[in-house]
């Protein structure tokens, strides 16, 4: 929340809310400015003129006009808007039972829950996370081709160069280890790169998600488990790449190695 959000204070000032802090900004607006608009309750047209005490992160209204304010206007009519309940966690299924059977007979209101509200902000959670995931996975995907098709070249350029070492005497399990640390020398590379640029590039996003009240993002940690599986997930491609790389380089007899001339 932004600016001072006692609601016995914007009452006593006469100081209304903004439901969106991004909209807020946006649109010119910051805590303690003065505003003026024209709204209806539904029996009228009303003026509100005085100053903005803060902002929800996300309200799901544009403007909040605390009930105390509103009254002193002297509004006619029946109006339409929102009632908040507030209660203690042990008393949350009564309460929500009794006001359940409250509005049961009634056709023109409509109740919602924070617990209903939660479950919907994490299953939009759930979902944008399985979106980023797969398009990572895309990513991640192109990026070990590239690394595949960068050890691929490599070993193919220097083919020759092999065959001379195994043919003064280097062995089959000395060239498995040769390609394996060249493998290493990328997978710590594209996990470092990925790690420096990844990680800074996720904060900043997560901040201005925060600042703009988008997803309702408000704490960041460090995603652990993703980090240590692409570690391991790239290590095993690794390491089976370059054993399929060494098992076809040895198909070529010694001769043919020597000869290859790239």
């Amino acid at each position: 929340d932004i600016g001072s959000m006692d609601y016995d204070q914007a009452v006593k000032n006469g100081e209304i809310f903004f439901g969106w802090s991004m909209w807020m900004e946006q649109d010119g607006y910051a805590p303690g400015e003065s505003i003026a608009f024209d709204f209806e309750n539904g029996s009228g047209t009303y003026t509100y003129q005085g100053k903005i005490a803060g902002s929800f992160v996300s309200a799901d209204t544009y403007l909040v006009i605390p009930e105390g304010v509103y009254r002193s206007m002297n509004p006619r009519g029946t109006a339409y808007g929102y009632l908040w309940v507030d209660c203690d966690k042990k008393d949350v299924a009564s309460v929500e039972q009794n006001l359940n059977t409250l509005i049961s007979n009634t056709s023109h209101i409509k109740m919602d829950t924070y617990h209903a509200q939660l479950q919907s902000a994490e299953f939009s959670a759930r979902t944008m996370k399985l979106g980023c995931y797969l398009f990572m996975a895309v990513v991640g995907f192109i990026g070990f081709m590239n690394m595949a098709n960068t050890m691929i070249m490599n070993i193919t350029t220097k083919k020759q160069e092999y065959g001379v070492l195994q043919a003064v005497g280097m062995t089959n399990k000395q060239l498995n280890l040769c390609l394996q640390l060249q493998g290493l020398i990328f997978t710590v590379g594209t996990i470092c790169v990925a790690l420096v640029v990844g990680l800074p590039l996720g904060y900043v996003l997560f901040a201005y998600a925060k600042h703009n009240g988008i997803f309702g993002m408000n704490v960041y940690h460090v995603p652990i488990t993703p980090i240590l599986a692409m570690i391991l997930l790239v290590s095993l491609l690794q390491i089976v790449l370059s054993c399929v790389l060494s098992s076809n380089l040895k198909k070529e007899t010694l001769v043919e190695r020597i000869r290859y001339q790239g």
